[in-house]
């Protein structure tokens, strides 16, 4: 599982062209995908965490374009960690999509 996000909030997709590529960059040189460039070797992750803090909301293309990929080869587990308080304020509509397993916390229930 590699987490991306994170920290301070200072990065953002500027566009659902810019989360597409992120989802292929993370594809090939993380999960199922190819590239002469994997920092990891030949280690192939299965999932994404998405930690998001702020930037723009293209989240859900991301996501969604993570999912396109794994349809044709290695399943993609998409989790995140959502801000209180929920609804989170940049990943809900990501998180809407059914992508993603959520757990909530049993406090955060009551």
């Amino acid at each position: 599982m590699l987490s991306i996000g994170g920290g301070s909030g200072g990065y953002t997709l500027t566009s659902p062209d810019e989360a597409r590529g992120v989802a292929e960059y993370l594809w090939n040189n993380f999960l199922g995908g190819h590239s002469n460039s994997r920092p990891l070797g030949d280690a192939v992750l299965d999932g994404i965490d998405f930690d998001i803090e702020g930037g723009e909301r293209h989240y859900v293309v991301l996501a969604s374009r993570l999912s396109e990929l794994s349809r044709g080869g290695s399943k993609v587990y998409l989790t995140a960690a959502p801000q209180c308080p929920f609804p989170d304020n940049w990943l809900d509509r990501a998180l809407h999509t059914g992508l993603f397993r959520l757990r909530m916390d049993p406090i955060l229930q009551h």
